[in-house]
């Protein structure tokens, strides 16, 4: 191999090195894909964290696969967390008859509002109305 081949294949090593080293390598500097430790944020469904790798350079970590519980990542004003995606078919404070039972619309743990059983009128011998807009039990 000759000297310019030798040269050449050096300045090779010498750009791969330093593209893909970091930290305290002989002074070459990081390439950190993340401007702070402790930041967070989605990526896909699993919510990542930046930490600290052992060559001291910065890089995203896994921290929770929302997937693994059927659930999205999410991002809200209060930062990255695993929930779903609402398709709200009521609205609080609504009523309704599902044959004799009285449902009302309340939100469940992810604060997607949905029907939920209130009473059985059948149970009392009574049966559901809701022409009035609003659900209730009735002797007839």
């Amino acid at each position: 191999m000759d000297r310019f081949s030798r040269n050449v294949l050096g300045l090779m090593l010498g750009l791969a090195l330093a593209t893909t080293a970091c930290g305290d390598n002989n002074g070459i500097p990081c390439a950190d894909p993340c401007d702070a430790v402790g930041a967070i944020r989605c990526y896909g469904p699993v919510i990542q964290r930046c930490t600290t790798a052992p060559d001291g350079c910065r890089v995203w970590e896994q921290e929770l696969d929302c997937s693994a519980q059927g659930l999205l990542c999410m991002t809200p004003v209060t930062g990255p967390e695993c929930g779903m995606i609402c398709t709200d078919p009521c609205s609080a404070n609504m009523s309704r008859c599902s044959d004799h039972v009285w449902q009302t619309c309340e939100a469940d743990q992810w604060g997607c509002m949905d029907w939920e059983d209130f009473q059985d009128c059948a149970i009392t011998s009574l049966l559901c109305d809701d022409t009035s807009g609003d659900a209730s039990c009735f002797d007839p």
